[in-house]
């Protein structure tokens, strides 16, 4: 095992993780997996080395979004039992510049990115979104809701306006298809 010195470090529920390469013969081309505080890319010592960067970065994006799925899906569904709000559904997306969007129809659609932030800032999106189920704008009454379920909102606001830049330059950039290998 060894770090990989191509990746930068990620957050994983607000976690640093590094990045460790294991050659593994019993795999068949690549695949990554989360253990403990690193990302493990597990290749077969074979792999075609001028292949590995780009699909080093695609099973990263894939193991962030499975990652976040189970989680945010979670927080979600723990979000709607506290304010007694239920979506109709609930997709994980990407978006370039957002956290989240709720419809006119009640679905909600969570940034798969969140899964860098820690829990506390998801758990305060999954609210936010929620109480647009209500308040389809941010009146005043819509703020007056959130903060009677989330009171210490204005500080998960303060963390996404601090840290927004950093999350979502590298969700953009494991989104981006058109790199080089």
């Amino acid at each position: 095992m060894k770090h990989n010195e191509l990746f930068p470090q990620f957050l994983i529920e607000g976690t640093v993780r590094t990045i460790q390469e294991i050659s593994d013969p019993q795999i068949p081309s690549m695949n990554c997996q989360i253990s403990g505080d690193t990302i493990q890319i597990i290749c077969h010592p074979r792999f075609p080395r001028h292949h590995y960067y780009r699909n080093a970065v695609k099973e990263i994006r894939k193991v962030l979004i499975r990652s976040a799925k189970a989680t945010i899906l979670d927080r979600v569904h723990k979000a709607s039992i506290k304010v007694q709000k239920h979506p109709q559904n609930v997709f994980i997306k990407f978006y370039k510049s957002r956290w989240g969007s709720c419809t006119n129809n009640g679905v909600l659609q969570m940034n798969w990115s969140l899964i860098m932030a820690p829990v506390f800032i998801i758990d305060y999106v999954a609210i936010h979104e929620l109480c647009h189920l209500t308040h389809m704008n941010h009146s005043p009454h819509f703020w007056q809701e959130v903060k009677q379920h989330a009171p210490d909102y204005p500080e998960s606001r303060r963390w996404l306006k601090q840290n927004a830049s950093m999350i979502l330059s590298l969700a953009n950039w494991l989104n981006d298809e058109s790199r080089s290998a």
